[in-house]
Formats: C-alpha cells, structure tokens, sequence
C-alpha cells in the first residue's frame, strides 16, 4: 500500500451523504491515510464554495482535503480512486430522495463492482456522530487461503479494539474445498 494512500470519501451535495464522514474518519485514524473528500458534479465550483455546497463546517475534518471532478459519478469515483491511490473508499448507499432505507443506488453499486479497494457503504439514515469500529465480520469457508487473506481484517480488528466475528460459510450440497489443511 502506498504511503500517499487517501481515504476517498464521495458527497453529492446531499445532507444525506454527509454520515460517511464519521465513518471516513474513524478509518482515517485507524489507517493513518487522510481524507480526500470528492464532488463529481457537472459544473466546477470554485473551492471556496465547494465546502459549503457539500454541507461541510468549517473545521469539520481540519486534515481533509476536498476535490472536483466533472463526470458520470461512478466512473469519476472509481477513476479517482485509482489516480489518489485510495486505501478505501466510504461512501453513503444512496442519497436521493425517498430511496428506500435497504436500496443500495446505482452509484453506489457501480463503484462497489468497480473498485479494486476496499469500499464501506454507509446507511444515511443513521446519524452517526461517535461512530466507532465495533465489530468485524471475516466470511471463511475453511481454507488456509482464506485465512491468509483474513489477516488484515483481524489486523483492523486489533487495531480498532473491535470484536472479531469469523463465520464459516458452506452450502448445503457443494463439494468440499481440496485445498491442504482446509477445515470441513
């Protein structure tokens, strides 16, 4: 992972995307990477009235820094994501009005497929001012494969003093995993 790795953070401008920057933050710290808050939009504001057509407050994130990009927003988000080096990417599961609280949206579900990092989808509807890393899920379906790649989820779990929850995963039917040393 790149030193200069940036937790990317995308808003549209919504009230409704803003509860992905207490999550972006508490990553922040756990990862020791800043945050680069990103505004797809088709028009470029000038950076002065960026931040406050974002809905951010002054002093709100004082190690942020915050980006335009003209485009369709997955896309940007994705391309963004790959030019800043992003550790993770958070952001809201959608922020249109009257979405239901269980739809992930469009641009949410596009940059999830797309992303070759980590990306942490944030329900809008929750306010999470104190949020704080409190539980960590690791599927495994037994393999030592699969335990080698559950490292840094049980790292982030240490480092967070959060819970680790390992659930195994199987299927009625499927043939067993071959792999040496799996557990069945």
């Amino acid at each position: 992972m790149s030193d200069d790795s940036v937790i990317l953070v995308p808003l549209d401008g919504r009230a409704a995307a803003l509860p992905a920057l207490a999550v972006a933050k508490v990553f922040s710290d756990l990862e020791g990477a800043p945050v680069r808050i990103l505004h797809v939009t088709a028009q470029t504001l000038p950076t002065a009235d960026l931040a406050r057509h974002l809905g951010l407050r002054t002093g709100e994130l004082p190690d942020a820094s915050i980006e335009a990009r003209a485009g369709e927003p997955a896309a940007a988000i994705l391309a963004a994501a790959g030019d800043l080096h992003a550790r993770l990417i958070v952001l809201c599961t959608h922020t249109a009005p009257g979405s239901p609280a269980a739809k992930v949206g469009a641009t949410a579900l596009s940059v999830l497929r797309g992303a070759s990092c980590p990306v942490i989808l944030v329900n809008p509807a929750r306010s999470l001012p104190d949020w704080r890393l409190r539980k960590v899920l690791l599927p495994h379906e037994g393999t030592p494969a699969t335990s080698d790649a559950a490292k840094p989820g049980a790292e982030l779990a240490r480092r967070a003093g959060a819970e680790l929850l390992v659930l195994l995963v199987a299927a009625s039917g499927a043939a067993n995993p071959q792999e040496r040393g799996t557990l069945t």
